[in-house]
Protein backbone atom coordinates (compact mmCIF):
# COMPACT_ATOMS: atom_id res chain seq x y z
CA UNK A 1 0.00 0.00 0.00
CA UNK A 2 2.78 2.53 0.80
CA UNK A 3 4.65 1.96 -2.51
CA UNK A 4 1.18 2.31 -4.64
CA UNK A 5 1.41 6.04 -2.76
CA UNK A 6 4.82 6.97 -3.52
CA UNK A 7 4.37 6.31 -6.85
CA UNK A 8 1.24 8.47 -7.31
CA UNK A 9 3.24 11.14 -5.40
CA UNK A 10 5.91 10.86 -7.64
CA UNK A 11 4.27 11.18 -10.53
CA UNK A 12 2.32 14.26 -9.11
CA UNK A 13 5.61 15.67 -8.16
CA UNK A 14 6.97 14.93 -11.72
CA UNK A 15 4.03 16.58 -13.49
CA UNK A 16 4.70 19.93 -11.24
CA UNK A 17 8.15 20.09 -12.35
CA UNK A 18 7.74 19.89 -16.27
CA UNK A 19 4.59 22.90 -15.76
CA UNK A 20 7.58 24.88 -13.49
CA UNK A 21 9.97 24.32 -16.69
CA UNK A 22 7.70 25.48 -19.35
CA UNK A 23 7.46 29.02 -17.05
CA UNK A 24 3.71 28.98 -17.38
CA UNK A 25 0.39 27.75 -15.30
CA UNK A 26 -3.20 28.78 -16.56
CA UNK A 27 -4.26 31.04 -13.90
CA UNK A 28 -1.29 33.09 -13.79
CA UNK A 29 -1.05 33.40 -17.72
CA UNK A 30 -4.77 34.37 -17.65
CA UNK A 31 -4.24 36.63 -15.48
CA UNK A 32 -1.64 38.23 -17.23
CA UNK A 33 -3.07 38.68 -20.39
CA UNK A 34 -6.91 39.71 -19.02
CA UNK A 35 -5.05 42.64 -16.62
CA UNK A 36 -2.86 43.48 -19.83
CA UNK A 37 -5.40 43.58 -22.27
CA UNK A 38 -8.03 45.81 -19.75
CA UNK A 39 -10.53 46.94 -20.05
CA UNK A 40 -10.69 44.83 -23.27
CA UNK A 41 -12.46 41.97 -23.76
CA UNK A 42 -10.75 38.86 -22.04
CA UNK A 43 -9.12 37.18 -24.23
CA UNK A 44 -11.45 34.23 -25.32
CA UNK A 45 -9.51 32.15 -27.83
CA UNK A 46 -8.13 28.50 -27.56
CA UNK A 47 -6.13 28.45 -24.52
CA UNK A 48 -4.63 25.59 -26.01
CA UNK A 49 -2.33 28.02 -27.79
CA UNK A 50 -0.42 29.01 -24.64
CA UNK A 51 0.07 25.80 -23.45
CA UNK A 52 1.57 23.84 -26.60
CA UNK A 53 4.89 24.26 -27.43
CA UNK A 54 7.02 24.28 -30.23
CA UNK A 55 9.51 21.51 -31.78
CA UNK A 56 12.64 21.67 -29.37
CA UNK A 57 11.10 23.85 -27.15
CA UNK A 58 10.34 26.74 -29.72
CA UNK A 59 7.17 28.86 -28.26
CA UNK A 60 3.84 29.60 -30.36
CA UNK A 61 3.42 32.91 -31.38
CA UNK A 62 0.83 33.20 -28.21
CA UNK A 63 4.07 32.15 -25.78
CA UNK A 64 6.52 34.49 -27.67
CA UNK A 65 3.92 37.17 -27.29
CA UNK A 66 3.46 36.43 -23.54
CA UNK A 67 7.06 36.36 -22.58
CA UNK A 68 8.00 39.45 -24.86
CA UNK A 69 5.09 41.19 -22.90
CA UNK A 70 3.76 45.05 -23.91
CA UNK A 71 2.45 45.94 -26.93
CA UNK A 72 3.31 42.77 -28.24
CA UNK A 73 1.06 40.77 -25.83
CA UNK A 74 -1.57 43.04 -26.17
CA UNK A 75 -1.31 43.14 -29.81
CA UNK A 76 -1.38 39.66 -30.33
CA UNK A 77 -4.07 38.65 -27.40
CA UNK A 78 -6.35 42.32 -27.77
CA UNK A 79 -5.29 44.35 -30.84
CA UNK A 80 -7.09 47.28 -30.95
CA UNK A 81 -11.30 46.75 -31.76
CA UNK A 82 -12.26 49.46 -35.21
CA UNK A 83 -14.99 51.61 -33.99
CA UNK A 84 -17.43 51.22 -36.81
CA UNK A 85 -20.39 53.97 -36.98
CA UNK A 86 -23.30 52.64 -38.77
CA UNK A 87 -26.68 55.27 -38.35
CA UNK A 88 -28.55 53.57 -40.89
CA UNK A 89 -28.31 49.87 -40.02
CA UNK A 90 -27.15 48.69 -43.25
CA UNK A 91 -24.30 46.57 -42.06
CA UNK A 92 -21.99 49.47 -43.86
CA UNK A 93 -19.96 51.78 -42.02
CA UNK A 94 -18.57 55.37 -42.38
CA UNK A 95 -15.10 55.22 -41.26
CA UNK A 96 -13.97 51.94 -44.15
CA UNK A 97 -10.84 50.51 -43.05
CA UNK A 98 -11.19 47.71 -40.41
CA UNK A 99 -15.06 48.55 -40.82
CA UNK A 100 -15.29 47.23 -44.39
CA UNK A 101 -16.51 49.07 -47.39
CA UNK A 102 -17.27 52.81 -46.84
CA UNK A 103 -20.79 53.82 -46.46
CA UNK A 104 -20.97 56.98 -48.47
CA UNK A 105 -24.62 57.87 -47.15
CA UNK A 106 -24.80 56.57 -43.49
CA UNK A 107 -28.19 58.12 -43.42
CA UNK A 108 -30.16 56.26 -45.96
CA UNK A 109 -29.61 52.66 -45.41
CA UNK A 110 -30.60 52.22 -49.57
CA UNK A 111 -27.35 53.57 -50.22
CA UNK A 112 -24.28 51.71 -49.74
CA UNK A 113 -21.41 49.43 -51.39
CA UNK A 114 -23.48 46.45 -51.60
CA UNK A 115 -26.51 48.71 -53.48
CA UNK A 116 -27.68 48.23 -56.72
CA UNK A 117 -26.87 51.12 -58.95
CA UNK A 118 -29.95 52.93 -59.70
CA UNK A 119 -29.69 54.81 -63.41
CA UNK A 120 -32.37 57.17 -62.78
CA UNK A 121 -32.47 58.78 -59.35
CA UNK A 122 -28.95 60.80 -59.69
CA UNK A 123 -27.42 59.05 -56.75
CA UNK A 124 -24.33 56.99 -56.67
CA UNK A 125 -26.35 54.28 -54.97
CA UNK A 126 -23.30 51.65 -54.73
CA UNK A 127 -20.66 54.61 -53.39
CA UNK A 128 -18.63 53.83 -56.28
CA UNK A 129 -18.09 57.50 -57.19
CA UNK A 130 -20.09 57.02 -60.22
CA UNK A 131 -23.65 58.19 -60.81
CA UNK A 132 -26.29 56.65 -62.77
CA UNK A 133 -25.25 56.81 -66.36
CA UNK A 134 -21.47 56.59 -65.37
CA UNK A 135 -21.63 53.91 -63.72
CA UNK A 136 -21.65 50.64 -66.17
CA UNK A 137 -22.97 47.92 -63.66
CA UNK A 138 -26.41 50.49 -63.32
CA UNK A 139 -29.63 49.00 -64.42
CA UNK A 140 -32.45 51.21 -65.84
CA UNK A 141 -30.73 53.08 -67.73
CA UNK A 142 -32.50 54.84 -71.18
CA UNK A 143 -31.33 53.46 -74.06
CA UNK A 144 -32.14 56.04 -77.06
CA UNK A 145 -30.58 54.56 -79.97
CA UNK A 146 -30.11 57.19 -83.10
CA UNK A 147 -27.85 55.13 -85.65
CA UNK A 148 -29.12 57.78 -88.40
CA UNK A 149 -28.19 60.75 -86.23
CA UNK A 150 -31.13 62.58 -87.23
CA UNK A 151 -32.55 63.59 -83.31
CA UNK A 152 -35.13 60.66 -82.82
CA UNK A 153 -34.90 57.36 -81.76
CA UNK A 154 -35.89 53.83 -82.65
CA UNK A 155 -37.02 53.55 -78.99
CA UNK A 156 -39.79 56.40 -78.53
CA UNK A 157 -41.14 56.86 -75.34
CA UNK A 158 -39.17 58.92 -73.40
CA UNK A 159 -36.54 59.03 -75.44
CA UNK A 160 -38.84 61.10 -77.69
CA UNK A 161 -41.00 60.43 -80.82
CA UNK A 162 -40.17 57.20 -82.65
CA UNK A 163 -38.25 57.20 -85.60
CA UNK A 164 -39.76 54.29 -87.24
CA UNK A 165 -37.16 54.51 -90.21
CA UNK A 166 -33.99 54.59 -87.86
CA UNK A 167 -31.73 53.80 -91.22
CA UNK A 168 -32.26 57.27 -93.44
CA UNK A 169 -32.19 60.27 -91.40
CA UNK A 170 -34.87 61.67 -93.82
CA UNK A 171 -37.51 59.79 -92.26
CA UNK A 172 -39.00 60.94 -88.74
CA UNK A 173 -41.61 62.71 -87.04
CA UNK A 174 -40.02 65.87 -87.20
CA UNK A 175 -39.26 68.15 -84.40
CA UNK A 176 -43.17 69.26 -83.73
CA UNK A 177 -45.14 65.95 -84.42
CA UNK A 178 -48.78 65.91 -82.74
CA UNK A 179 -48.55 62.60 -79.67
CA UNK A 180 -51.37 61.52 -77.51
CA UNK A 181 -49.42 62.82 -74.23
CA UNK A 182 -50.07 66.33 -75.48
CA UNK A 183 -52.79 68.83 -73.95
CA UNK A 184 -56.02 69.43 -76.35
CA UNK A 185 -54.23 72.89 -76.55
CA UNK A 186 -51.25 72.42 -77.45
CA UNK A 187 -52.50 69.72 -80.13
CA UNK A 188 -54.81 72.87 -81.35
CA UNK A 189 -51.61 75.35 -80.98
CA UNK A 190 -49.38 72.82 -83.39
CA UNK A 191 -51.85 71.83 -85.98
CA UNK A 192 -53.32 75.39 -86.42
CA UNK A 193 -49.21 76.52 -86.55
CA UNK A 194 -48.66 73.91 -89.62
CA UNK A 195 -51.63 74.77 -91.47
CA UNK A 196 -50.53 78.56 -91.16
CA UNK A 197 -46.94 77.51 -93.21
CA UNK A 198 -49.39 76.08 -96.40
CA UNK A 199 -50.68 78.30 -98.55
CA UNK A 200 -53.89 77.38 -100.13
CA UNK A 201 -54.09 73.64 -97.83
CA UNK A 202 -57.26 72.35 -98.14
CA UNK A 203 -56.90 69.06 -96.70
CA UNK A 204 -54.65 66.97 -94.42
CA UNK A 205 -53.28 63.69 -94.23
CA UNK A 206 -51.68 61.76 -91.28
CA UNK A 207 -48.13 60.72 -91.72
CA UNK A 208 -47.40 57.91 -89.71
CA UNK A 209 -49.84 58.36 -86.61
CA UNK A 210 -50.85 54.97 -85.92
CA UNK A 211 -51.02 55.30 -81.97
CA UNK A 212 -53.18 59.28 -82.27
CA UNK A 213 -55.25 57.89 -84.85
CA UNK A 214 -56.54 55.54 -82.80
CA UNK A 215 -56.76 57.98 -80.21
CA UNK A 216 -60.47 59.83 -80.08
CA UNK A 217 -59.39 62.72 -77.23
CA UNK A 218 -56.02 63.49 -79.19
CA UNK A 219 -58.03 63.63 -82.92
CA UNK A 220 -60.88 66.07 -81.60
CA UNK A 221 -58.73 69.51 -81.33
CA UNK A 222 -57.52 68.36 -84.98
CA UNK A 223 -61.13 67.98 -86.11
CA UNK A 224 -62.45 70.80 -84.87
CA UNK A 225 -59.26 73.07 -86.09
CA UNK A 226 -60.58 71.39 -89.53
CA UNK A 227 -64.25 72.06 -89.71
CA UNK A 228 -64.19 75.61 -88.63
CA UNK A 229 -61.47 76.22 -91.52
CA UNK A 230 -63.62 73.86 -94.01
CA UNK A 231 -60.95 71.41 -94.77
CA UNK A 232 -60.87 67.45 -94.92
CA UNK A 233 -58.99 64.62 -93.61
CA UNK A 234 -57.35 61.83 -95.54
CA UNK A 235 -56.93 58.81 -93.20
CA UNK A 236 -53.92 56.99 -93.80
CA UNK A 237 -55.07 53.97 -92.35
CA UNK A 238 -51.60 52.85 -90.62
CA UNK A 239 -54.11 50.59 -88.02
CA UNK A 240 -56.85 49.22 -87.93
CA UNK A 241 -58.40 50.49 -85.00
CA UNK A 242 -58.62 54.29 -86.36
CA UNK A 243 -60.94 56.77 -84.59
CA UNK A 244 -60.42 59.20 -87.64
CA UNK A 245 -64.37 58.21 -89.24
CA UNK A 246 -65.63 58.49 -85.42
CA UNK A 247 -64.55 61.63 -84.67
CA UNK A 248 -64.55 63.50 -88.25
CA UNK A 249 -68.12 62.28 -88.40
CA UNK A 250 -68.92 64.45 -85.01
CA UNK A 251 -67.43 67.27 -86.23
CA UNK A 252 -68.34 67.00 -89.98
CA UNK A 253 -65.44 67.07 -91.49
CA UNK A 254 -65.35 65.02 -94.82
CA UNK A 255 -63.00 61.96 -94.94
CA UNK A 256 -62.06 59.21 -96.49
CA UNK A 257 -59.57 56.44 -96.32
CA UNK A 258 -56.37 55.90 -98.54
CA UNK A 259 -56.57 52.47 -101.01
CA UNK A 260 -52.93 52.70 -101.65
CA UNK A 261 -49.74 53.09 -100.57
CA UNK A 262 -47.57 53.63 -103.56
CA UNK A 263 -43.90 53.86 -102.39
CA UNK A 264 -43.48 52.16 -99.04
CA UNK A 265 -41.03 50.33 -100.76
CA UNK A 266 -38.82 53.12 -102.83
CA UNK A 267 -37.90 51.55 -106.18
CA UNK A 268 -39.07 52.66 -108.74
CA UNK A 269 -40.72 49.63 -110.32
CA UNK A 270 -42.11 48.58 -107.14
CA UNK A 271 -44.15 51.60 -106.78
CA UNK A 272 -45.11 51.04 -110.92
CA UNK A 273 -46.70 47.75 -109.43
CA UNK A 274 -48.42 49.87 -106.65
CA UNK A 275 -49.89 52.43 -109.08
CA UNK A 276 -51.40 49.59 -110.97
CA UNK A 277 -52.54 48.59 -108.29
CA UNK A 278 -54.52 51.14 -107.16
CA UNK A 279 -55.80 51.10 -110.48
CA UNK A 280 -57.67 47.66 -109.92
CA UNK A 281 -59.23 49.02 -107.25
CA UNK A 282 -60.81 52.22 -108.82
CA UNK A 283 -61.75 49.98 -111.65
CA UNK A 284 -63.33 47.82 -108.67
CA UNK A 285 -64.81 50.58 -106.39
CA UNK A 286 -65.34 53.38 -108.78
CA UNK A 287 -62.71 55.04 -106.97
CA UNK A 288 -59.34 54.66 -105.38
CA UNK A 289 -56.83 57.12 -103.54
CA UNK A 290 -53.55 56.35 -103.40
CA UNK A 291 -51.04 58.60 -101.02
CA UNK A 292 -47.01 58.66 -101.56
CA UNK A 293 -43.92 60.55 -100.66
CA UNK A 294 -42.16 62.92 -102.90
CA UNK A 295 -39.58 60.81 -103.51
CA UNK A 296 -37.30 60.75 -107.00
CA UNK A 297 -38.28 57.61 -107.17
CA UNK A 298 -42.25 58.11 -106.80
CA UNK A 299 -42.22 60.87 -109.29
CA UNK A 300 -40.33 58.96 -111.68
CA UNK A 301 -42.96 56.22 -111.33
CA UNK A 302 -45.55 58.64 -111.83
CA UNK A 303 -44.37 60.29 -115.10
CA UNK A 304 -44.00 56.50 -116.53
CA UNK A 305 -47.54 55.51 -115.65
CA UNK A 306 -50.02 58.10 -116.18
CA UNK A 307 -50.07 58.73 -119.59
CA UNK A 308 -51.18 54.85 -120.06
CA UNK A 309 -53.78 55.56 -116.92
CA UNK A 310 -55.19 57.89 -119.23
CA UNK A 311 -54.91 55.95 -122.76
CA UNK A 312 -56.64 53.17 -120.07
CA UNK A 313 -59.98 55.33 -119.32
CA UNK A 314 -58.59 55.75 -115.85
CA UNK A 315 -59.22 59.60 -115.25
CA UNK A 316 -56.64 61.21 -111.98
CA UNK A 317 -58.30 64.26 -110.07
CA UNK A 318 -57.40 65.65 -106.26
CA UNK A 319 -58.80 63.66 -103.93
CA UNK A 320 -60.65 66.89 -102.95
CA UNK A 321 -63.42 65.70 -106.62
CA UNK A 322 -63.27 62.60 -104.31
CA UNK A 323 -65.10 63.98 -101.45
CA UNK A 324 -67.14 66.01 -103.49
CA UNK A 325 -68.46 63.04 -105.05
CA UNK A 326 -69.05 61.00 -101.78
CA UNK A 327 -70.73 63.87 -100.56
CA UNK A 328 -73.08 64.07 -103.58
CA UNK A 329 -73.62 60.20 -103.23
CA UNK A 330 -74.57 60.75 -99.45
CA UNK A 331 -77.26 64.08 -100.75
CA UNK A 332 -75.42 66.10 -98.74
Amino acid sequence: MKKKILSCLLVIVGLSLTAATDGFTFESFGNRVNSACAPAQPFTDDCMLCHTSGSKGDGTPAQTAYKQGGTALTDFFCPPVASCTDFDNDTYAIEGGDCGPVDCDDTDGAINPGATENCSDNIDNNCNGLVDTQDPVAVGCLVCTDSDADGFSAEGGDCGPVDCDDTDSAVNPGAEALFVKYSDAEIRRRFDQFLAKIPHVTGSNNHMGSRFTEDARALAPVMESLQEKGLFFIDSRTTGRSKVPEVAHRYGVPTMDRDVFFDNVAEVDAIVREIRHLEGKARKQGMAIGICHPYPETLEALRKELPGLVARGVTVVPVSVLLQKQSSAHGS
